[in-house]
C-alpha cells in the first residue's frame, strides 16, 4: 500500500482547498505538506487591487505583460508593506534568507516564480515522486500483481501552477502566456517511471501532456471567462492576438 504525499503552500484557499480534494476523494488521512515556494505569485504594488482598475491606470497592454508574460515585473511594494505581510508561517525562510532568494520579494514576474519554484520541484516533490514509484514497483515484485499507480496531489495558485507547467512540458516564453489556469478544475498529467510527462490528444494547445478533469463545456467555459478580463476592445492594442483558424478553431499568439 503507498500513502502518496500531498502538497500545498500555506496560504488559506490553497489549505482549504486541498482539505476539500482530500475528503471527495476519501483521502483525508494522506499527509499534506506546505511549502511557502507554492504560494501565488507576489504582484507588489498591484497586489489587491482589480484587473479593471490595473487596467484604467497602466492600459490593458502592460497589465497582459505584467500578468501573462514571462520577466515583467509589477511595480515593487514599499519596504514597510512588504514586512508588514511576514508573520510566523514565514519564520523558517526569513532565518535562511530564503537560500539567497531575498524572501520576501518586492514583487515578482512569472520568471520570478519559476525560480523559486524550482527547488521544490527538483528537490522535494521529485523525490517523493522516485520513492512513489520505487515502493509501487516493490509492492507489485513481492505480490505478484499489477500496482496501482502513486498519485501525488499537488495544491496551488494560478502562477504558481503555470510555472510548474512551463517545467513540465518545456514550454516557451511565447507558449505560457497562452495557459489557461481555470479556477478549481484539477490539471492531470501521467508520468512515465522516469518521471516524464506523457502525450495526450485530451491536451489543448499549447499543452501537450495536461489535461483539466471535468465537463469539457464547462472547462471552456472557465476559460473563456479568464480569457475575456484580458481580451481589448475593438481597436486596442493588446499582446494577445486571436483568429478563428481552420474548421473554426479559434487560434491564439502571444506577440508582445
Amino acid at each position: 500500500d503507498c500513502t502518496c504525499p500531498s502538497y500545498g503552500s500555506v496560504l488559506q484557499r490553497a489549505i482549504k482547498t486541498a482539505w476539500l480534494a482530500l475528503d471527495e476523494m476519501d483521502s483525508q488521512w494522506t499527509p499534506v505538506h506546505h511549502s511557502w515556494r507554492l504560494n501565488e505569485r507576489n504582484y507588489g504594488d498591484l497586489q489587491g487591487r482589480s484587473k479593471a482598475a490595473c487596467i484604467e491606470q497602466y492600459g490593458l497592454k502592460q497589465v497582459q505583460k505584467w500578468r501573462r508574460g514571462y520577466s515583467e515585473r509589477p511595480p515593487p511594494w514599499a519596504d514597510a508593506t512588504r514586512l508588514a505581510t511576514v508573520d510566523r508561517r514565514y519564520d523558517a525562510p526569513m532565518r535562511k534568507g530564503a537560500d539567497g532568494d531575498g524572501f520576501p520579494s518586492h514583487s515578482e514576474s512569472l520568471r520570478d516564480c519559476e525560480q523559486r519554484l524550482l527547488p521544490f520541484l527538483q528537490g522535494e516533490l521529485t523525490a517523493a515522486m522516485e520513492s512513489a514509484v520505487a515502493r509501487a514497483h516493490a509492492t507489485a515484485d513481492t505480490s505478484g500483481c499489477e500496482y496501482e499507480v502513486p498519485t501525488v496531489l499537488v495544491v496551488a495558485s494560478e502562477h504558481v501552477l503555470r510555472g510548474l507547467v512551463m517545467q513540465l512540458e518545456g514550454l516557451s516564453e511565447e507558449e505560457v502566456p497562452l495557459v489557461d489556469v481555470p479556477y478549481a478544475v484539477p490539471l492531470v498529467y501521467q508520468l512515465d517511471s522516469a518521471l516524464v510527462p506523457i502525450p495526450t490528444p485530451w491536451a489543448d494547445k499549447p499543452l501537450r501532456a495536461g489535461w483539466f478533469l471535468g465537463d469539457p463545456a464547462k472547462v471552456r467555459a472557465a476559460k473563456a471567462e479568464m480569457q475575456a478580463e484580458l481580451s481589448p476592445p475593438s481597436g486596442e492594442d493588446s499582446c494577445l492576438v486571436s483568429w478563428t483558424g481552420h474548421e473554426g478553431v479559434v487560434e491564439r499568439e502571444w506577440r508582445c
